[in-house]
């Protein structure tokens, strides 16, 4: 191992290939990597979504919810269990203990539901098992407004037009509409002619399921092909719905028409989706998750410019909340601190060694080692995300360290009067088992946080593995390559500077005294750690920083019994304070049921607005708790999501 260094300084050619083979294939990694605000963390969470339609909440609770709870139960590493019943709807979160292997846990639960969906009521639709998917929220949301048509032409618009253009986008997994308006077939039994003619709900019900349905008939069969029979009993039209028979009565046929009536009307919800206060239409566009989100937001933003020239008259796009714009100035400001610990290096070096060649072999040495680290990432299926860019800034001074050391000893051997050839295979011969042991020693330090259980040991494994691969390639390098260069480009004086020699002097007389000072010396430190551990106890702690998104979402809630307009007046009491505040760009309210009702407020951003986004939670909040008929709930977001999703018909959100 002692030879290494000696090899390679009399191969320099070996030795400088040996690097570049090592920045090339960092760069293929680096350009192969997928880039995101954090590492890809994938929560073992189950979710069960079971359709009860036209039950009460209080009904969807007893009658689906507590029987699926009952069997989830049962299954083991579970680590919470909740539920949100609504009317005609049931919703159940299950939440695994890290670790658990979600295939498992999504089949257990499968097994669970199964096992008791004979107990469930006859007309509750078949409960939907789902892995919750970290990457399932959009990174887009993009508003359409029409001064002609009302919600439902403009969602039979978008439906039909728009949303195929954006999930045709490459690296575009969806597009989901938000606030959509459907059309449906209403009908109205009127109880007075349902008496007189002695005809049941139940009955007007089966009959139209057993009317509306498509069943197999069969088979022609042909010489070289054959072909399948389907009748098709549905309904489509008014008339088809107000001729349907009910019975033949006393040879007098009741008719649906004569019991009541069928209309073509919006379908019935408790349900909205307003844009600065008027009722409006967002779509979502869902990346990926092994796209790039910014080069995904590039191609839909040249879409949606291309898109805007052919919607109709009256027609309006507008992109309200764009991911990509705080992922990138978040990545930005990373390489931005990048580079400025490496120029601080420099100047450090240059400051301390007064030799402009010796700060030449660290500002090599630094991007190769960072560069070949790209490659490292890739192999393990990381990411490009602030977590490892923070690796890298603080692998700057690490990495440098193996370098400085090996290049200082060198120094000195030629100030001693060896050549530069000479000094680099004896300085260099001497450094090679203080720079293993100083890799391996930092290896060491941040290797266990890897394996750190739960969440916290998840999100920063990208960031150990980074940081002790960087490390482990600067010793690499620092008996490869800094050899080489010492013995190939310095050149060391002999003349020490003024400056330097008086710090120096400075330093010996203060060691000296502080060493006659040994128990005031170590009286002081212990003060100022019994300092730092009462410190460390009053200060707050959080998994991460609250960071200044842009962004404020509020949760309101109502009584569990209170109506759709109940909630919706106080909606529009919120909307009237956000219209106020100038520093509100833009302001989404989503009534996703009568009792509920979730608010996402988007933020000028920070240099043009008066307040912080921690002053304007403030406001708001004693603005919302003069509401005195629901509870609400002001919030910045965890980044970088949104802070709600919803299926394709924008009526669920969590």
């Amino acid at each position: 191992m002692t030879n290494l260094p000696g090899f390679c300084i009399h191969r320099p050619a070996f030795t400088i290939v040996i690097s570049l083979v090592m920045v090339i294939i960092g760069l293929i990694g680096f350009i192969n990597l997928p880039v995101r605000w954090i590492p890809n963390i994938n929560p073992p969470i189950v979710t069960i979504d079971t359709l009860y339609p036209g039950a009460s909440a209080h009904l969807v609770e007893q009658d689906v919810t507590k029987v699926i709870e009952d069997a989830l139960s049962g299954i083991n590493g579970i680590e919470t269990l909740s539920s949100n019943s609504r009317g005609g709807e049931s919703q159940i979160t299950v939440e695994f203990k890290l670790g658990r292997n979600m295939d498992a846990a999504v089949e257990d639960v499968r097994t669970a539901v199964e096992r008791v969906r004979g107990d469930l009521p006859t007309d509750v639709q078949a409960p939907t098992v789902l892995k919750a998917d970290p990457n399932n929220n959009a990174m887009m949301y993009i508003s359409f407004d029409d001064k002609h048509r009302d919600a439902r032409e403009l969602s039979d618009y978008l439906d039909k037009f728009v949303m195929p253009v954006f999930e045709t986008i490459d690296g575009v997994a969806r597009a989901s509409m938000y606030g959509k308006r459907v059309s449906s077939m209403q009908v109205r039994l009127d109880p007075d002619k349902m008496a007189i003619a002695n005809v049941t709900v139940d009955e007007v019900s089966q009959l139209l399921r057993d009317q509306n349905a498509s069943v197999p008939s069969g088979q022609i069969r042909g010489r070289d092909r054959f072909y399948d029979v389907i009748t098709n009993s549905g309904l489509n039209t008014v008339d088809q719905f107000n001729n349907l028979i009910i019975r033949d009565q006393q040879n007098q046929l009741i008719r649906l028409k004569d019991i009541g009536e069928t209309k073509v009307e919006p379908e019935d919800t408790d349900t909205s989706f307003r844009v600065n206060g008027k009722a409006g239409l967002v779509i979502g566009i869902v990346p990926q998750s092994i796209a790039n989100p910014l080069e995904v937001e590039q191609r839909v933003q040249k879409v949606l410019a291309e898109l805007k020239h052919t919607l109709p008259a009256g027609m309006e796009a507008k992109a309200l909340y764009n991911q990509a714009d705080y992922i990138r100035a978040s990545i930005r400001s990373v390489y931005e601190s990048f580079f400025e610990a490496v120029l601080f290096v420099w100047l450090v070096i240059l400051a301390f060694l007064r030799n402009v060649r010796a700060t030449f072999i660290p500002v090599i040495t630094i991007p190769v080692c960072v560069i070949s680290t790209f490659f490292l990432l890739y192999v393990l299926g990381f990411s490009i995300n602030t977590i490892t860019l923070m690796a890298f800034v603080l692998a700057i001074g690490l990495v440098v360290d193996d370098a400085i050391v090996m290049l200082e000893n060198i120094s000195r051997h030629q100030e001693e009067g060896l050549s530069a050839f000479a000094a680099a295979i004896k300085g260099s011969r001497e450094m090679v088992f203080p720079v293993i042991a100083m890799t391996l020693t930092l290896t060491a330090v941040y290797a266990p946080i890897a394996f750190t259980p739960g969440l916290l040991g998840i999100l920063f494994s990208e960031f150990t593995f980074t940081l002790a691969g960087a490390v482990i390639i600067s010793g690499i390098v620092a008996l490869t390559l800094s050899p080489m260069m010492c013995a190939r480009i310095l050149k060391v004086s002999n003349h020490s500077a003024t400056w330097l020699t008086w710090l120096q002097d400075r330093y010996q007389h203060m060691l000296g005294f502080l060493l006659q000072k040994r128990k005031w010396v170590l009286g002081s430190l212990l003060g100022v750690a019994l300092i730092g551990l009462v410190t460390y106890y009053f200060l707050p702690s959080e998994l991460a920083p609250s960071e200044d998104m842009n962004e404020i979402d509020v949760q309101l809630s109502a009584p569990r019994s209170a109506s759709y307009q109940y909630t919706d007046t106080y909606v529009q009491q919120l909307e009237a304070v956000y219209a106020t505040i100038p520093d509100i760009q833009s302001y989404l309210t989503i009534n996703y049921d009568a009792p509920h009702s979730y608010h996402v407020l988007l933020l000028k951003p920070r240099g043009e607005r008066q307040h912080t986004t921690a002053e304007l939670v403030a406001m708001l909040t004693e603005q919302a708790n003069m509401l005195s008929g629901v509870r609400a709930s002001v919030f910045t977001p965890p980044p970088p999501l949104i802070g709600f999703a919803g299926d394709d018909d924008g009526d669920s959100v969590g």
